[in-house]
């Protein structure tokens, strides 16, 4: 159909010498340099804790899908969205990869710092505790200072501005590491919040579950399936003020909807989908709801 809009997601593109490879997250954190931004300074990379080419693609796919739609609504054409997690990752190295792409360096592990904000950096509480604090303003610095009560660093020359924070910032950690361990981590936060100042105390995942702010926002979503067992999931990040959602559907098996996908909105006749699975393009389930072995997906992009 010409007015047809696709989307292929994979590894490394529809065309480039590596567009045949697999690819698995942790792959495409390590070929994008990702990884070697991440873990403590002069240890060894670390992956990020969770799949960030992955849902990276994913997002892009969803941007790519609607611009095309729209572009089509006065062309009248369709198009493919080309996707590759490769592309994904890379668009997010953000200002660490303008940096060297101007300067010629090349960035490495950041650990709990970040690259030019000296002041940008987690701290540990007396209690063992740990905070964030991302004062990256002047306003914000001095706010910290009165805070801690080290409002001679405001006037030190060494500390005049972020530059050269950022160049001193080896005795600067360390006059903030003496002082943030003089009370406990949340203490801070509160007064630092205050004061204007962003903070927040590093959460375990099942503490970031229970945030009032995040099951207020319906974040964590009670769910059951058709046969009555229950299931919690993630909730939508996106809300809507009109169209706001109102319910959550039980999640679908493996190829549960594959069919009436390509049948109501693609179209496909019954031998086009017999086609697509015998040439092991899609997965489906037969209507007995057991698992088609012959067709099982294997997670690779």
């Amino acid at each position: 159909s010409p007015g047809l809009v696709w989307c292929s997601i994979s590894g490394f593109g529809q065309d480039g010498p590596n567009r045949d490879f697999p690819a698995y997250d942790m792959m495409i954190q390590a070929l994008s340099g990702v990884m070697s931004l991440t873990g403590e300074r002069g240890g060894s990379p670390v992956r990020a804790g969770i799949p960030l080419s992955d849902l990276a693609a994913g997002m892009f796919a969803v941007i790519g899908i609607l611009a095309a739609i729209e572009e089509r609504s006065s062309s009248g054409q369709g198009q493919q969205i080309d996707i590759s997690l490769l592309d994904s990752q890379i668009s997010m190295l953000s200002y660490l990869g303008t940096y060297h792409l101007v300067s010629g360096d090349v960035p490495s592990r950041q650990g709990r710092g970040h690259e030019s904000i000296p002041t940008y950096r987690s701290f540990k509480g007396r209690d063992g505790e740990q905070l964030v604090i991302t004062a990256n303003t002047e306003a914000m610095w001095r706010s910290l200072c009165e805070v801690l009560e080290l409002q001679e660093l405001v006037d030190d020359d060494q500390f005049a501005n972020n530059e050269l924070r950022n160049l001193n910032r080896e005795p600067l950690w360390a006059i903030l590491e003496q002082r943030f361990k003089e009370r406990p981590a949340q203490e801070w936060v509160d007064d630092l919040l205050a004061a204007s100042v962003p903070t927040a105390t590093i959460k375990n995942l099942d503490e970031a579950l229970m945030d009032p702010q995040v099951v207020h926002r319906n974040m964590i979503v009670e769910l059951r399936s058709p046969t009555g067992t229950p299931l919690r999931l993630l909730g939508d990040p996106v809300k809507l003020s009109r169209t706001r959602r109102s319910s959550y559907k039980y999640p679908p098996k493996l190829g549960e909807d594959t069919i009436s996908v390509l049948k109501e909105l693609l179209g496909l006749s019954e031998i086009q989908i017999e086609d697509l699975r015998e040439a092991g393009a899609i997965t489906s389930r037969p209507s007995d709801g057991r698992a088609d072995p012959k067709h099982s997906g294997n997670g690779e992009h």
